[in-house]
C-alpha cells in the first residue's frame, strides 16, 4: 500500500484525479452534518456520520460545498498493492453511513496522532495504520449488511424497485441519471451496475421505454399531431423522438399509427 495523501479534519475539499497516481483510490470519513459535498456535478448530503470509498478512475474532480461550514473530513488517497480493496466487500461511489464504533476511533486518534509527530516510523506505521481502518470499515459494513438483512440480495433492491415503478407510473417526468444519483446517494458508475444486475437493463433504457409506451399509447387512442405527443412525452425535438421511436419500435410515429389503430 503506498499512500499518497493524508488529511486529518479536512475543511473544504479539492481533489482532481488527474493529480492522482495511476490506479488510486479516496477513502473520505465524513464526520460534520449538516453538509455536502460532490463527485464531479452529483452531490452527496451528509447527515450523520458516514464514509466512502471512490476509485479514483470514476470521477474528475471531486470537491466540497464552499457554502456549508460544517464539512470535515478524514481524507486518505492510496494505491492498493496488496488488493486489500479488491477484497473487502465495501461499495465504491456509495454514502455508508453507520454508528459511533470505538475501537474505529481509536485506530484513527492514534493515527492522528502519529501524523502530527511525524516521527521516523511515520511511514511504516501510516500503512499498518490505514490497513487497519479499512479492515475495520469493511467489518463494519459487513456487520451493517447482516443486520439489515440484505447480506444476501441485491444492494438497494428495494429502493430500486420504488424508482422503477416511479419512472413506469410518471414517464413524463423530466428522469435524469444524475438527479437520481445524487438522490440515492450512489456514484453514477455504482448505480449502473446495481440497476443492471437487479433488472437486465440499464435505467436509461427503462425511462426511453416507459415514455415511447406512452407515446405509442397516445397514437393509438388520440388524434395529437407526432410534435404534440414528442412534446407531451418530453422530446423537445421532434426529429429526435421520431429517430428513437423507429430504432427501438421498428415503424416511424405515423407508420405505427397507421398500421395498429
Amino acid at each position: 500500500m503506498n499512500i499518497q495523501s493524508i488529511i486529518f479534519n479536512c475543511k473544504k475539499l479539492d481533489v482532481k484525479a488527474n493529480n492522482l497516481n495511476d490506479n488510486s483510490f479516496v477513502l473520505l470519513i465524513f464526520k460534520a452534518f449538516p453538509s455536502s459535498f460532490f463527485i464531479d456535478n452529483i452531490c452527496f448530503n451528509l447527515k450523520e456520520s458516514s464514509f466512502m470509498l471512490i476509485d479514483s478512475d470514476s470521477f474528475s474532480r471531486l470537491y466540497s460545498d464552499n457554502s456549508s461550514n460544517s464539512f470535515c473530513a478524514d481524507f486518505f488517497s492510496f494505491s492498493d498493492e496488496k488488493n486489500l480493496i479488491t477484497n473487502s466487500n465495501i461499495p465504491f461511489s456509495t454514502l455508508i453511513n453507520f454508528k459511533k464504533d470505538f475501537s474505529l476511533q481509536s485506530i484513527l486518534d492514534s493515527f492522528c496522532f502519529e501524523v502530527a509527530r511525524n516521527s521516523n516510523s511515520f511511514k511504516q506505521f501510516s500503512t499498518v495504520a490505514l490497513q487497519l481502518v479499512l479492515i475495520k470499515l469493511n467489518e463494519i459494513y459487513d456487520l451493517d449488511a447482516q443486520n439489515s438483512g440484505s447480506a444476501n440480495s441485491l444492494p438497494r433492491y428495494d429502493e430500486l424497485c420504488r424508482l422503477r415503478r416511479s419512472i413506469s407510473q410518471n414517464p413524463f417526468d423530466n428522469w435524469n441519471i444524475n438527479d437520481i444519483c445524487s438522490e440515492l446517494q450512489i456514484g453514477r458508475t455504482y448505480f449502473h451496475r446495481i440497476y443492471f444486475a437487479a433488472f437486465h437493463t440499464t435505467c436509461l433504457q427503462d425511462i426511453i421505454n416507459c415514455k415511447l409506451d406512452a407515446a405509442k399509447n397516445m397514437l393509438l387512442n388520440s388524434d395529437d399531431s407526432i410534435s404534440s405527443i414528442a412534446e407531451k412525452c418530453g422530446y423537445d425535438n421532434g426529429s429526435y423522438f421520431m429517430r428513437q421511436f423507429k430504432k427501438h419500435i421498428g415503424l416511424t410515429p405515423s407508420a405505427f399509427r397507421k398500421k395498429f389503430r
